[in-house]
């Protein structure tokens, strides 16, 4: 099978596309580990060979980027679509992507443009709610909000490990390719210079070096590539981000640095009233100092429940695990996250494994510890404390998930033994009255 995906790096300046890239690339081998991925150019009229992968395609994806405008003329500059082309082009499925910028309402031809083009029955995953809006106007409902899959790895708990306190060091990023404003850059350089006591700049587009040194303010210019990024914010230490760059900020969070956007369009504004992103708008820069000097908790919510259904058209279930059992799973863990509940997994062996593999990718809340009736088997199992079951009370969990596909019977024998009839356990086959919904948590 064939997946094609159409690339907003091909024939593109812009390297915060690559960050988004790198992250449509990373969750596409995720879902589809075995099948060739073919790169497509985006933003050219498509040539017979591009019309041919897409027509050979299993799966066709656009890959993220603000790309979507009302009016045909602007998203022609954005997607190869063309009135000779559409009926080729009729199984888009759209990956954490975003409208241009604020517009009137859809053209009449570009809603048939969309209609004719994007998949008529697969989810579309979009990077904000003015997006599912505009694409509603259009006639596209099948819509999720999943912001962008850059975003995606950004979990509550990776953010609360991101430090609250300023660093000593700073690195910023402007956008002189397309929102040139010196007051206002000027403004954000002169805010980090009282604040910081080293600024680095990195320029994410072509003039943005050059026109960083025209700004006035002393600061040390990397190599504009994103190898150049990565290395840097791997081996700065403490460092935090403030720039007009949306994806430059993504970056930096990914990791772990304090970061603030500064926003100059409809891109980071859209993700401060979705997701919390830490966002400050180009009209509040007077309190950018005040801002730099607080305590500041990254306390970014992404709505996992969508991302997760997005994906889970394309997951077909794991070696331990079927699609059928991860439903019923899935159904719990939205249950746990949205009640704040503590859980534990009674297994060690391969399908407890397979539960925490799904937990990772999932980004589901983690177990409090696994559970083992074998004394002194394992200390820790993926990193998760191991736990004998004699040695736990009611009071330790709000819920347990069976995990086995064989053992439910005497794991279940083994609860009531210990905890009496106080815990209903999950059982993934479905054999058992185990609640996917948490009525008491799960414990009775």
């Amino acid at each position: 099978m064939t997946v094609s995906v159409f690339d907003i790096t091909v024939c593109d300046w812009n390297i915060g596309n690559r960050i988004i890239m790198e992250a449509v690339y990373r969750e596409l081998y995720e879902l589809f580990p075995s099948e060739t991925l073919i790169s497509l150019p985006y933003c050219e009229p498509f040539s017979p060979m591009t019309l041919d992968y897409i027509q050979k395609s299993k799966h066709l994806f656009f890959g993220g980027g603000n790309v979507l405008a009302s009016d045909v003329a602007d998203l022609s500059l954005f997607w190869g679509i063309r009135k000779e082309n559409l009926p080729q082009v009729n199984k888009t499925v759209l990956m954490g992507v975003g409208w241009w910028k604020y517009q009137h309402k859809p053209s009449r031809e570009v809603s048939a443009m969309l209609q004719s083009s994007l998949h008529r029955h697969d989810q579309h995953s979009v990077r904000d709610t003015y997006t599912k809006d505009m694409l509603a106007v259009a006639g596209i409902a099948n819509v999720l909000v999943t912001g962008c899959p850059s975003m995606w790895s950004l979990s509550p708990e990776f953010c609360r490990a991101i430090p609250e306190e300023k660093a000593g060091e700073v690195l910023c990023t402007f956008s002189a390719d397309y929102a040139q404003d010196m007051t206002r850059d000027k403004k954000i350089l002169q805010a980090l210079a009282r604040q910081y006591k080293m600024i680095y700049v990195w320029p994410q587009g072509p003039r943005d070096g050059a026109y960083v040194r025209q700004l006035g303010v002393p600061c040390h210019v990397l190599p504009a590539n994103i190898s150049a990024l990565d290395r840097f914010l791997a081996e700065a230490g403490a460092v935090d981000y403030v720039g007009t760059r949306l994806h430059a900020g993504v970056k930096a969070l990914q990791h772990g640095k304090r970061s603030l956007i500064v926003a100059i369009d409809n891109r980071a504004r859209e993700q401060r009233r979705d997701f919390n992103f830490p966002v400050i708008l180009d009209s509040e820069l007077d309190e950018l100092d005040d801002w730099i000097k607080a305590r500041r908790p990254c306390e970014i919510r992404l709505p996992y429940e969508a991302i997760n259904q997005w994906k889970s058209q394309y997951y077909g279930g794991g070696q331990w695990i079927a699609r059928r059992q991860q439903e019923r799973l899935s159904l719990f863990m939205s249950n746990v996250a949205r009640a704040n509940k503590r859980y534990a997994v009674y297994g060690t062996g391969k399908v407890a494994k397979e539960i925490l593999s799904l937990v990772e990718y999932w980004h589901w809340p983690r177990p409090v510890f696994m559970i083992d009736h074998v004394p002194g088997s394992c200390d820790r199992l993926c990193g998760i404390p191991v736990r004998n079951l004699d040695t736990l009370s009611d009071h330790d969990f709000d819920a347990i998930v069976l995990g086995s596909n064989v053992h439910q019977q005497a794991m279940r024998a083994h609860l009531a033994q210990k905890f009496g009839d106080k815990v209903v356990p999950l059982d993934l086959s479905g054999e058992s009255d185990g609640p996917c919904e948490l009525r008491g948590g799960g414990v009775t």
